[in-house]
């Protein structure tokens, strides 16, 4: 039962002339951008072009105009003349509806990007933690160092040492 609502759900998105709409214009270049700035009130170009230098991102005149004309065209936002040329673009409760959406997808999208960001960085730090750490690390021996130490300090003599080595790899 649930597969088909499903089904249902996605036949209307894949369906819906306004919606099919709006997916070909969310997938231009900077629409998403543009709906967006719409949404925190930058409608006006050089609003937008001030937000976007500040934050070293890119977006042309001529791309902000046609964006913002089709997301006009679609019902998005609204235009309110300034002069004889130059338009400034507000929301329309349907725009505000698709970027609260947008800003919804994209935000879980965030978190769980930073979160895995941050396990990567730390499995990054491991090698080089562990790098440095060598020079502090304890001593181990192999019994035969340990084997080869008691000889030493008891005095035994070089075939001693020899039989010791022979005799641990016999062990094994």
């Amino acid at each position: 039962m649930v597969k088909n609502v499903e089904e249902e759900q996605i036949k209307h998105v894949l369906t819906d002339p306004k919606l099919s709409a709006v997916k070909a214009m969310l997938e231009k270049d900077h629409a998403i951008d543009c709906l967006l700035l719409l949404h925190a009130g930058r409608g006006k170009w050089k609003d937008a072009k001030d937000f976007m230098h500040k934050n070293k991102l890119t977006l042309s005149d001529g791309t902000f105009r046609a964006r913002m004309i089709e997301i006009e065209s679609l019902g998005l936002a609204k235009s309110e003349r300034i002069d004889p040329l130059k338009k400034y673009y507000v929301k329309t409760e349907f725009g505000e509806k698709i970027a609260n959406l947008l800003l919804e997808l994209v935000n879980p999208l965030l978190f769980e990007a930073r979160s895995l960001l941050r396990h990567q960085i730390l499995f990054d730090l491991v090698p080089h933690v562990n790098q440095r750490l060598k020079p502090c690390r304890a001593l181990v021996f192999h019994l035969h160092e340990v084997e080869l130490h008691r000889r030493r300090q008891v005095g035994g003599g070089r075939g001693v040492i020899e039989a010791s080595f022979l005799r641990h790899g016999f062990l094994l």
